[in-house]
């Protein structure tokens, strides 16, 4: 039998020591000293060791294990939060900021790359459907003359289709991915220019204010044929389910070729005959710095006669029109939108005169021009011919303008990324 530890001899330093190797002091608990490892405190032992971030210090170990419990939960709630809010940003990102980033500019104002593709996807079924239509038209020659007797109606027939074959190949000529996309974007950018002027053209022309609104009815009707459009096989709603389009945004697309139809119809009513023309003369140059030094030279004559015969010697020594510059760079007769706008802006200015002399002029070619005013005749006859030309041309004769001059040229180039973004074709 072990004998028992003697206390404490107060004439000496030892201590005894206990079996874990502490020494023994008196009237202090060993509880800790004999806790099992790997058990939990005791509920009612308050712990000093803190669970997060000087967290959680001085708890029973049953309030220790609850706050464990609650921190672990807020955790796994936060993490399993994050990772919605990855997700619903992604499905976000994709479906609405994306689609509303601009694909171009036009003077400030955006073009969201969701308009690019709802246009991509509306020219590419309306050339489509206009494709189809001019086949059936061919078979359908085709099988007229199969049946025909009469050799001159059959003739006639032949000669029927081959004009629809020609245009059948005109249509499959345009009707590539690459034309078709930077067709909607040309037509998206001219819309917008079209959109920025009809105010001032109202304000400044009260017959434009009819002429140039689309009414809910225009579009109605132009919906109904598009509908119709759709060859053998083919619907609209499944047009809408495939590109992922609403049939607001084929009405917005509709909407933007009535714009155009409309505006053509608004600039042709101005090209009447006899209307303003004018006579003028043109020298001119490869850069700025010649036109500028001219222009010095003919400022610095004030007598009319002398200044003529300065403007003669510079048109033959200097014009890059080999056709007009041995006769003084006379131009002839021009109406307005036969010559380039840069010209026309400033030859049809409401306060322009017989003998004004411009300064340096840029045409929309790159070219610098002086222009000197000949005639100015307020009701000259226009012939046949050329008013059927000025009437085709006036849409783009009048954009290539806005394009081109300011202040209505800032319009920013195209971010390829979007443009080639196969989430945007048809």
């Amino acid at each position: 039998m072990t004998k028992p530890a003697s206390p404490p001899n107060a004439n000496t330093d030892e201590t005894p020591v206990t079996r874990n190797g502490a020494r023994y002091q008196p009237g202090r608990s060993r509880l800790k000293e004999y806790r099992i490892p790997g058990k939990p405190e005791i509920s009612g032992q308050r712990v000093d060791r803190p669970i997060f971030l000087g967290y959680g210090r001085n708890l029973t170990a049953s309030k220790r294990y609850q706050l464990q419990r609650r921190l672990y939960f807020a955790f796994a709630g936060a993490v399993a939060l994050l990772i919605v809010a990855v997700i619903a940003f992604g499905i976000l990102n994709v479906n609405v900021i994306q689609p509303g980033q601009p694909i171009v500019t036009v003077n400030g104002q955006g073009i969201a790359q969701r308009d690019y593709k709802m246009m991509v996807a509306y020219l590419a079924q309306d050339t489509n459907n206009q494709l189809q239509a001019a086949n059936a038209h061919v078979t359908q020659l085709q099988q007229q003359i199969a049946n025909e007797k009469d050799a001159a109606k059959k003739t006639e027939l032949q000669t029927q289709v081959s004009l629809a074959q020609t245009n059948v190949s005109t249509q499959q000529t345009g009707f590539t991915q690459t034309i078709i996309d930077q067709l909607a974007v040309d037509r998206l950018v001219e819309d917008q220019l079209i959109r920025q002027q009809i105010p001032l053209l109202e304000k400044s022309d009260p017959k434009a204010v009819g002429t140039l609104n689309v009414s809910k009815q225009q579009v109605n009707d132009a919906l109904a044929t598009f509908k119709k459009a759709f060859p053998l096989g083919q619907s609209f709603g499944s047009f809408l389910s495939k590109n992922n389009l609403s049939e607001d945004q084929i009405r917005t697309a509709l909407g933007i070729g009535l714009r155009r139809t409309a505006m053509t119809t608004y600039l042709n009513s101005g090209l009447v005959s006899p209307t303003l023309q004018v006579h003028f003369a043109r020298i001119q140059y490869d850069g700025q710095s010649k036109a500028v030094a001219d222009n010095a030279k003919l400022a610095a004559v004030t007598d009319p006669a002398k200044k003529l015969d300065l403007w003669n010697q510079l048109a033959h020594s200097n014009s890059l029109d080999v056709n007009t510059r041995d006769k003084g760079g006379d131009i002839g007769w021009a109406v307005r939108g036969q010559q380039d706008q840069g010209l026309e802006n400033w030859l049809f200015a409401k306060d322009r005169k017989v003998g004004d002399y411009s300064a340096p002029v840029k045409e929309v070619s790159g070219t610098w021009d002086l222009l000197r005013i000949v005639e100015i005749d307020p009701a000259r006859a226009v012939d046949a011919t050329t008013l059927s030309n000025l009437k085709t041309n006036a849409l783009d004769h009048w954009l290539t303008g806005l394009r081109n001059l300011p202040p209505t040229d800032h319009i920013s180039s195209t971010n390829q990324d979007m443009f080639n973004d196969a989430g945007n074709q048809p």
